[in-house]
């Protein structure tokens, strides 16, 4: 199942919606997979939360991926930042969802925009230090421009901002530049919001 939460973070976090994945559902090696909140694209699955109301929070949310056993399996975090120009204070967040420790030594996080284009390009890209070990349920983050301590101290060190408004991808690379994870998200434009209002 996929469940949008409320609040992230605060005691005030809910469980906003969920959707499951019907009987069978299979995912095919590099195969992708969309769930919309109220639209049906045959293309990328045909899934839906069929909500007709907004599920994800513009101020920050947090989407859980669990399997049938209710075990969390993956995880994305979002947040909307107050830092104008540079936004230096957007941030990725990755958590180590098991029960042992992995080593992350060499890991990447990479920033792309314009993606699904072909103008798709990387925008940044951090490397995470050699050694660097998540424990259980640990959590990091890297940021645009800022040091955190409390969650790891990464950042890209970037004076720009690396994640466009208008939509881009996050990807987690292992050590041997394959894909692990990742995150793509789009903004709609007015007269889009318009015409899905109609």
């Amino acid at each position: 199942s996929v469940v949008s939460l409320n609040h992230h973070g605060t005691v005030k976090e809910t469980v906003g919606t969920t959707f499951v994945f019907p009987t069978p559902t299979e995912l095919t090696p590099g195969k992708t997979v969309k769930v919309y909140t109220n639209e049906i694209h045959k293309e990328s699955g045909g899934y839906s939360f069929k909500s007709g109301s907004a599920i994800w929070n513009n101020k920050g949310g947090k989407g859980v991926l669990m399997n049938r056993a209710g075990t969390e399996i993956s995880q994305f975090v979002y947040i909307s930042q107050n830092v104008t120009g540079t936004e230096s204070d957007e941030y990725v967040e990755i958590t180590n969802d098991s029960k042992s420790t992995v080593d992350i030594s060499g890991y990447s996080v990479v920033s792309l925009n314009h993606h699904g284009t072909p103008d798709e390009t990387e925008m940044a890209k951090f490397t995470f230090p050699t050694p660097t070990e998540l424990k259980p349920r640990q959590i990091v983050r890297v940021y645009t421009n800022e040091d955190h301590p409390e969650s790891g101290g990464y950042s890209f060190d970037r004076g720009i901002q690396i994640w466009n408004n208008k939509g881009g991808k996050g990807v987690l690379k292992d050590r041997d530049d394959n894909e692990i994870s990742q995150f793509v998200y789009t903004v709609l434009t007015e007269a889009e919001k318009i015409e899905k209002q109609a």
